[in-house]
This record gives structure tokens, sequence and C-alpha cells, in this order.
């Protein structure tokens, strides 16, 4: 595998998986064969960061577990979903808690609502709030406000924002496909409405590993490797990372 001018044999891979945003360049048929013969994955993603389309390998299942997944769905869907939001509110103020030692921040939330999806907002605006004077601490010159509204959560319009979605997009790739590799069906979900061109069961699962990726993006700034060189900007403000940015936050991202 030739990835510039660097070479990869078979014994000498140490990774998993590539994500790839260049505008220019080629694949070959042999690479992708390389690929495949040693099951790394490729990610290749938009100019915001999002990933818009995965090699990845077949996964070796049959068909009862899909069959399992649906009745699941049928019969389980609110246990399974309840579940899954706890585990992420879980992961969320371990977090925080650990964050705690560090920065002036509150863990103290009362749950608002009883519906699921509100529990679920009122925490998220809780959380991120915290996280906003941790970022602003570290980073005072990148301006974080909030989390951008989420139909624009792709055109962020700051320097963390653009990390936030990036580390995101990153586990949406992987979670894609470690749900290929089990054989379940990612349109299939529980926490997320099943809709046209959605892939809820991928979206459901890597709400888990939300923290992980804000841990990710902290850990960045608190290396104060980054400069406003690391970004750019289109005519429409859309902020995106550049090479270092990148590699400094996927050097910072543990996860699955």
């Amino acid at each position: 595998l030739k990835v510039g001018n660097l070479v990869y044999r078979p014994n000498e891979i140490d990774f998993t998986d590539i994500f790839t945003d260049r505008i220019e360049g080629y694949i070959s048929t042999k690479a992708l064969r390389f690929l495949a013969n040693n099951n790394i994955s490729l990610h290749v993603q938009d100019y915001s960061g999002k990933v818009v389309s995965s090699f990845i390998q077949p996964n070796k299942n049959d068909g009862k577990l899909k069959i399992a997944q649906i009745k699941a769905f049928e019969t389980k869907r609110h246990e399974i979903a309840k579940s899954i939001l706890d585990s992420k509110i879980r992961a969320q103020h371990k977090l925080l808690l650990q964050l705690s030692k560090r920065y002036p921040l509150s863990t103290d939330f009362k749950p608002i609502g009883r519906r699921l999806l509100t529990i679920e907002g009122s925490y998220a605006g809780f959380y991120f709030n915290q996280l906003s004077s941790v970022f602003n601490a570290l980073y005072p010159q990148f301006r974080f406000i909030g989390r951008n509204n989420k139909s624009h959560n792709m055109k962020s319009l700051d320097p963390i924002n653009s990390m936030l979605n990036y580390a995101y997009s990153v586990i949406v790739g992987l979670t894609m496909k470690h749900i290929n590799y089990y054989g379940l069906l990612p349109d299939v979900g529980y926490l997320h409405e099943p809709t046209a061109n959605k892939p809820s069961l991928i979206f459901d699962l890597m709400e888990i590993l939300r923290p992980t990726a804000d841990l990710s993006v902290i850990r960045t700034l608190e290396s104060k490797k980054l400069k406003w060189q690391d970004f750019t900007f289109s005519e429409l403000s859309n902020c995106r990372l550049l090479p270092n940015a990148q590699a400094l936050l996927m050097s910072n991202l543990q996860v699955l």
C-alpha cells in the first residue's frame, strides 16, 4: 500500500481504518484489494469531514441476527432506546466528573420531563454548557459559543465545532464498520426514528461514543499545538480542519 511517499507492507500495518477527504488523487484497484486482504476499511469524507462512503469488509453472519434485530424493534424498542440513552448520559456524566478535577464546572443535573428525547435534549444542553467553559478556557480565541443548530452541524463556523464534527464523523465510519461486521441492519434503530437515507442504528450506537470524541477535542486543545493556520474557511465562513489539526485530533481519538 502506497500513500504519498509512504509505503506499507502487510507486516508493517498498525492501523485498521483509513479516512480520506482529499479532493484530488486516485485509489487503484490493487490498493483496494490490498486493503481488503488486510481487513482495512476505507472511509471517504466530503469537504466538511462527513463520511459519504465506506469501503468495508463483508460480514460473516447469516440472516438470523437481522431477524432478531427486527423482532427487538417490534417488541423491546423503548427498553433498548432507554438503555442507549442511559449509557450516553452516564458516559457524559463520567467525562464531566473527570474534567471537574481540572476545571470549574458543574456536574449536578436534574432530568427534565419523562419522554426519552426530552431528557436527552435537556441533558445535552446542560452538558455542552459545561464543555463550553472548558473549550473557552483553553482557547478563548476560537470563540466557541455552543453547538451549531442540529440542521447545520456539518456547517460549523468555528474551529471547535469543526473538530467536534470531524471526530463524530470518524465515529460514524467506525460504527458503520462494526455494524456491518456483526451483520446488523444499519437502518433499523431504536432511539432514532427509522427514516429514508438515515442509518438510524449507527446514530443510536454512536451516541454512547460521543463523549469519547468530545474528550479527544479537549485533549487536542490541551496540547496547545493548534493555531488559526490549522483551519480554513470557505466563502460561506464554514470552518474546515487542515492536515495538522486532523492529525492532532486523530492522535487523541481512542475508540473501538
